[in-house]
């Protein structure tokens, strides 16, 4: 009886969706980051590419990453090369391709990380693994971008919006 119910409860594992993150499209993604004030960051991906499916297996599918993101972020997704959105940003109008590289996007995966009023802060290539992503998370969310504290700093100070050097180490 036991065997059995253990064997029930792996085949009911399987075959249940695993959680997913709701990854918008740009003009969706944006107006959400306006309405609700949250910061995004936006995974520029394509479909051969390695690294964008290692980046959303091991890191957009860590636990304590989907947690964050769900919680703080509004996340969005673009292919350049698939997309067929028409893309509004700042008065403006673009193809996915012509808005990733006017963004910098030269590979992928790029992220770009997007404050609370709408505004680029960033964009990171290539693969992040869930341990530095987290702390980039904590350190867009907490705002140190914009108190002009490197992440470098960040992650020297223990997570704190300090800079190096700064006689206030331990306030926040």
């Amino acid at each position: 009886m036991k065997l059995s119910f253990l064997i029930l409860l792996f085949v009911f594992a399987a075959v249940l969706p695993a959680e997913e993150l709701n990854w918008q499209g740009w003009n969706d993604g944006y107006s959400a980051v306006v309405s609700k004030k949250k910061p995004a960051i936006i995974d520029f991906y394509t479909d051969w590419c390695k690294w964008c499916k290692v980046m959303d297996e091991k890191t957009f599918h860590d636990a304590k990453v989907m947690a964050m993101l769900k919680k703080d972020f509004i996340t969005v997704r673009i292919n350049p090369e698939t997309s067929k959105e028409t893309i509004r940003y700042d008065g403006k109008e673009f193809k996915p391709m012509e808005f990733s590289q006017g963004l910098g996007v030269q590979g992928y995966p790029a992220l770009a990380f997007m404050d609370s009023k709408g505004k680029f802060i960033t964009l990171l290539p290539g693969y992040i693994p869930p341990e530095t992503f987290i702390q980039l998370l904590k350190y867009v969310k907490d705002g140190c971008y914009a108190k002009n504290v490197s992440f470098d700093d960040y992650q020297k100070n223990g997570g704190k919006c300090v800079k190096a050097g700064s006689a206030d180490k331990g306030k926040p």
